[in-house]
């Protein structure tokens, strides 16, 4: 889709504009690339200052938001795609985010803080922010990288590199589960589509694996490059919605108010 550019850590999509989003590590910055019916393609930047350590970025569809994962602040922030009305989430008992993921539909946004070892749940504005999974000696939190979303069956999937597994659990914490039959190294990345689970590694020259949720078979394509960041691309993972801003209301949820902090 994109070519020429280097230090991507992360992509996101928005499907009905034509959109592809990503985080340029190398600096810092929140880049966009936008293609109309002739081909035509404008790439654009959203956010070029105030980051530090730019990890992952996801797109909220319905609001037509970016949000972003800052590790360098261990802060969670969103943004227009416009690149207007930028603002830091007001999460709390935050220590040090490691991945996060949007659950749109339901207007939810989960993240893994690997000093806490503890997977939080919070609106998308920030608020009811909880800890739903916790590290246990059976399953235990050490560092996740890499978390999706199954919209269709409201699951919640994760990697950890400590532990070197990769679980599942409802989307409100329940029936946390390990999956058998998949053990990965360094898992950065994961997404799924219907009873396909994809993950991306950073060993063993970029490794990607797909596992059927239903056989609990794997097929591995090794790569010659690492690939920081995958995602599944289909008009059905970004249904139709409703907003839920209105023309006063900016951020998020749409209740968050933009920061002290310049950008």
């Amino acid at each position: 889709i994109v070519d020429g550019i280097s230090g991507v850590s992360s992509i996101s999509y928005h499907v009905r504009q034509n959109l592809t989003v990503w985080a340029d590590s190398l600096g810092d910055k929140i880049m966009s690339l936008k293609t109309d019916d002739t081909g035509a393609s404008v790439t654009r930047e959203i956010v070029g200052h105030g980051i530090e350590s730019l990890s992952s970025v996801e797109v909220d569809y319905v609001t037509d938001k970016v949000y972003w994962l800052d590790t360098g602040t261990h802060s969670i922030g969103v943004v227009d795609l416009t690149g207007t009305y930028p603002a830091l989430l007001p999460l709390h008992n935050i220590s040090n985010p490691s991945a996060m993921v949007l659950f749109v539909r339901e207007r939810l946004l989960f993240f893994a803080d690997s000093s806490l070892q503890t997977i939080f749940r919070a609106g998308m504005d920030g608020s009811i922010q909880e800890a739903i999974i916790t590290s246990t000696d059976d399953l235990p939190l050490g560092n996740v990288l890499a978390m999706t979303i199954d919209q269709q069956k409201n699951m919640l999937y994760w990697a950890d590199t400590n532990g070197n597994y990769v679980a599942s659990a409802n989307t409100d914490g329940s029936n946390v589960v390990k999956l058998a039959g998949l053990v990965t190294n360094y898992a950065v990345s994961m997404a799924v589509f219907e009873n396909q689970l994809y993950l991306s590694e950073r060993l063993y020259d970029g490794m990607v694996y797909r596992f059927d949720l239903e056989t609990e078979q794997t097929i591995e394509w090794e790569r010659e490059e690492d690939i920081p960041d995958l995602k599944v691309k289909h008009i059905t993972l970004q249904p139709s919605a409703t907003s839920p801003c209105s023309g006063s209301l900016k951020n998020g949820g749409c209740q968050v108010h933009a920061p002290s902090q310049s950008y």
